[in-house]
């Protein structure tokens, strides 16, 4: 495979999920080749997948002209959930702020009328900080909020899964 700048991959989604798309395209650049393999980055934050985050490294093959993710053979320490704003509120303006604050960057788009956000948590960031505010925002109706991958390796307690 020849190097590129950045890569489009296509993940794999379950369509039957709140989302309804069976498939996601993230932007990730080239690593290193294997024979006739290769090793990507993702370079950006997921939207929907449960399955990777920004910084990961997929294995991924070319199969009848498409790329193929074959496995995740590296694992970047991101974090990533999302966030959905029905209406934009002073609350989620705030909470958002707070959340830059702690360390964490999103990608916005539109979806069914209101915004969602793709929210990476950095390695070095404090994730049961993170998940308190994203609580917080859930309780105090800013908005609803959902797990992408956990990437953080976990010391102590687990955070509660409901």
């Amino acid at each position: 495979m020849e190097e590129r700048s950045q890569i489009l991959i296509s993940l794999k989604l379950d369509s039957d999920s709140w989302h309804g798309t069976d498939s996601e395209g993230v932007w990730t650049k080239f690593v290193t080749a294997i024979g006739d393999k290769a090793i990507v980055e993702v370079g950006n934050i997921p939207f929907f997948s449960k399955s990777v985050s920004l910084g990961d490294h997929l294995l991924v093959a070319l199969v009848d002209n498409c790329l193929v993710i074959e496995s995740v053979v590296e694992r970047g320490g991101h974090s990533t959930y999302r966030i959905f704003i029905e209406q934009r509120n002073d609350e989620a303006t705030a909470l958002l702020g707070l959340l830059k604050d702690r360390g964490c960057d999103w990608e916005k788009t539109f979806f069914r009328g209101g915004e969602l956000y793709a929210v990476d948590v950095f390695p070095e960031t404090d994730i049961h900080d993170v998940y308190q505010l994203l609580e917080i925002g859930q309780r105090e109706g800013a908005w609803l909020f959902e797990e992408g991958y956990v990437g953080h390796a976990f010391e102590g307690p687990a955070l509660r899964r409901d």
